[in-house]
């Protein structure tokens, strides 16, 4: 049997940000996922707020 061993500490992480492209895709690519599940949750509360009838928080556009 093999030593246990970390999936960061095989390697496996530095090729598979190669592999997509580098750290800064990496990057660009994990903010892109944030921005869209901070929208999703926006998008939940707002229909929360309509469903209840309540009237939610002035929302302003983050742009």
């Amino acid at each position: 049997m093999r030593s246990y061993r970390r999936w960061r500490d095989t390697d496996h992480l530095h090729r598979a940000i190669e592999s997509a492209g580098g750290v800064e895709q990496v990057e660009a690519e994990a903010q892109c996922l944030r921005q869209e599940s901070q929208g999703l949750r926006l998008a939940v509360v707002q229909d929360r707020s309509c469903v209840s009838g309540e009237s939610g928080p002035e929302i302003k556009s983050l742009a």
